[in-house]
């Protein structure tokens, strides 16, 4: 049994103009708990609805809302709304949204923020749990008074951290990461990077951290999953995807990382995303893929490969063009 299987996940969103398909079809599975995927791609790839779609945190303008989604052998979909509330937000699922700095009420001290659904949950006293929150808040790297603190008076590495604690407050079997250290200087990423990777090997934690960034990713996560246009373009180990990428998009993205070594000069991917709303007849990679061929421009590629543990969206996995 898989930890997690998510397939073919839709989420939709109306607009004036039809709707904008954020997370189109989109499978993965994540086979052993206690590792990390990696979900990377560019702005407006669909990395951020995904989480959505994982945590069931919707907008109001949903237009197709659609899928399975099977975690720890349950099929969280088929829940009722209160019922997912109930059993698997933050009990089971937990986010550190993007921007989750900037999460905390600012006037009510951090620790009582922490402390608010083991009380709700009434499984804790109050002195239960404060001590709970405050031996928490130490595992994260925080000081010892940080609960009786306000969010005002933490930096920005130190309000990640607690970001981080309230996530892990009911013990989550799996936690989603959505950039969590893009509004960090670089000493402060590695921090947070380092109590990221001693999170995931002293308590098994399972998580999906979504980045932009390919060199955070490739230093925390044990798979790649390689977005575009609201479709995983490329899933696979992290070395496969790194040192064997088999799709086009993914290949450009990696020839744009500048390189310590070697005489090669870093290119950027030409062009931009489809529109969401009318993507391409064929492949949605179309317009930029230095490999198109005729085939590209009148076929939709599935996500398939000889290699069942490495598919890509390309119909060069099939062989040469005619």
């Amino acid at each position: 049994m898989a930890f997690l299987e998510a397939t073919d996940l839709q989420l939709h969103y109306s607009s004036a103009r039809g709707p904008v398909r954020a997370v189109d079809s989109v499978s993965f599975t994540m086979e052993e708990p206690g590792t990390a995927l990696g979900i990377i791609g560019e702005t407006g790839s669909g990395k951020s609805s995904l989480i959505m779609g994982l945590t069931r945190v919707l907008p109001r303008n949903v237009a197709v809302y659609q899928g399975n989604v099977v975690l720890l052998g349950r099929d969280i979909m088929a829940l009722g709304a209160d019922q997912f509330r109930r059993d698997v937000r933050w009990k089971e699922i937990a986010v550190v949204f993007q921007g989750a700095m900037n999460g905390f009420n600012p006037v009510l001290k951090i620790g009582r923020q922490l402390a608010e659904r083991l009380l709700l949950e009434r499984s804790h006293s109050r002195r239960e749990a404060r001590r709970e929150i405050g031996e928490l808040l130490v595992s994260v790297g925080l000081p010892n008074d940080t609960y009786d603190r306000f969010p005002h008076e933490l930096s920005g590495g130190m309000k990640q951290r607690a970001a981080i604690a309230m996530a892990l407050t009911l013990k989550p079997s799996l936690v989603i990461l959505d950039e969590p250290t893009s509004a960090l200087d670089v000493s402060v990423q590695a921090q947070i990077m380092n109590l990221l990777k001693r999170l995931k090997s002293e308590r098994r934690l399972s998580m999906i951290f979504v980045t932009h960034d390919i060199a955070l990713a490739s230093d925390l996560c044990d798979s790649l999953a390689v977005m575009y246009a609201g479709q995983i373009r490329e899933i696979g180990s992290l070395e496969q995807v790194l040192l064997s990428p088999r799709d086009p998009y993914t290949q450009e993205l990696l020839a744009s990382i500048p390189r310590l070594h070697g005489g090669e000069q870093p290119h950027f991917v030409t062009g931009g995303p489809p529109d969401p709303v009318a993507p391409p007849t064929g492949c949605r990679f179309q317009d930029r893929c230095p490999h198109v061929f005729e085939r590209c421009r009148v076929e939709a590629p599935s996500l398939f490969s000889t290699d069942e543990s490495h598919p890509a969206r390309c119909w060069l996995g099939e062989g040469a063009p005619p």
